[in-house]
């Protein structure tokens, strides 16, 4: 019989306007699945959440490239407009 290890959810302070709050914790692989049905009947929705520390860095330099981007965009059409008149 496996062993099951009481996970500890931890209040990470996002709440949406219903109430509804998102909380984390930390579980070892092979008891994802026995953690997830236990919350379920417990009434709270979980999902299972892998962190790539790869993944992360690219959508970091992506987001950092759009932000210029559009920050160059604006400044642009900001000249243009006052150009105009």
């Amino acid at each position: 019989m496996p062993m099951a290890l009481a996970p500890i959810l931890k209040d990470i302070g996002i709440e949406d306007r219903e109430g509804n709050r998102v909380y984390h914790t930390v579980v070892h692989k092979p008891q994802i699945e026995d953690v997830i049905k236990a919350t379920r009947k417990a009434g709270v929705v979980a999902k299972q959440f892998t962190y790539n520390r790869e993944e992360w860095e690219r959508e970091k330099v992506e987001l950092t490239t759009l932000k210029e981007s559009f920050e160059n965009k604006r400044k642009h059409v900001n000249q243009l407009s006052t150009d105009v008149f």
